[in-house]
């Protein structure tokens, strides 16, 4: 089972966040699309399967390590966003 909920994890983030990243027109929607996809994307994926394993040391734990990947997933896409648009080619009027 947990090899389908890792698949199912890279699926979603190619489907759902990194091939909008090709279109993302502004650090805003860049933004956004973070905080509605890859946070509870990493909520699910880290504390729902370990919900059994209640302890209040590992729940802290658990919650910071969302928020250090989140703020590593932040930075990803920030990167990358800001290299596909730094390649972006402006047209050149013609001197003709």
């Amino acid at each position: 089972m947990p090899p389908l909920i890792a698949w199912l994890s890279v699926w979603i983030s190619i489907k759902y966040i990194i091939r909008p990243l090709f279109t993302v027109p502004k650090p805003k929607k860049l933004l956004l699309l973070f905080l509605l996809c890859v946070i509870p994307l990493d909520i699910i994926i880290n504390i729902v399967p370990r919900l059994y394993y209640f302890n209040g040391v590992e729940y802290v734990l658990d919650i910071l390590q969302i928020f250090v990947h989140g703020f590593m997933w932040f930075i990803y896409f920030l990167a990358c966003y800001f290299h596909m648009h730094s390649f972006r080619v402006e047209s050149v009027p013609s001197t003709e």
